[in-house]
């Protein structure tokens, strides 16, 4: 099936991307590690995450699609002590975890394909989790274009909202995980 050949290259570039920065202690795809204590985690982990994919309504093939990605960046603060030197200019883990979260990104918009274009980042924002575990993760949002034939397309984004509010339960799903969160 050309969809899922096309979401195989996008995630085998993505992590050959990221595992060659060095960096990363632990890596691996989002199903949910951070509500299940028992997993072994070292930091800084990435876990990425693949969305959606909004396919235009084409009746001709290739289809072009957009599809969503969640980059999750998680570290753990290891030097307690620093929160309590003000004179210092705060958390020194929070400017190198900024850093590293900038080299992420920089490093993923490199990125491209034959079936898909470069990645886009359309939000950022911090997750929250369990204070007494530690952990600050940072979720990064992207999106790019696909094709169903293995050809790369257009170098552009262009999302087709009409499409995405007629035909697509996404906002749905999220109108709801917001409501229920």
């Amino acid at each position: 099936m050309a969809t899922a050949s096309a979401l195989s290259e996008l995630y085998d570039k993505i992590t050959t991307q990221l595992i060659a920065m060095g960096t990363i202690k632990w890596f691996d795809v989002d199903m949910g590690q951070l509500e299940n204590e028992k997993l072994p985690l070292k930091y800084p982990a990435v876990l990425i995450k693949i969305g959606d994919v909004i396919w235009k309504d084409n009746a001709e093939s290739p289809q072009i699609g957009t599809v969503t990605l969640a980059i999750k960046i998680v570290f753990r603060f290891e030097l307690e002590h620093d929160f309590l030197k003000v004179e210092a200019g705060g958390r020194k883990e929070v400017r190198t975890n900024l850093d590293f979260v900038k080299s992420v990104h920089e490093n993923l918009i490199t990125v491209t394909g034959s079936s898909f274009n470069t990645l886009r980042r359309f939000n950022q924002y911090h997750l929250e989790v369990k204070s007494k575990e530690l952990l600050w993760v940072q979720v990064l949002q992207y999106q790019c274009n696909i094709k169903s034939d293995d050809t790369s397309p257009d170098a552009a984004l262009s999302l087709d909202y009409d499409n995405v509010k007629n035909n697509n339960s996404f906002l749905e799903r999220r109108k709801m995980n917001l409501t229920h969160q």
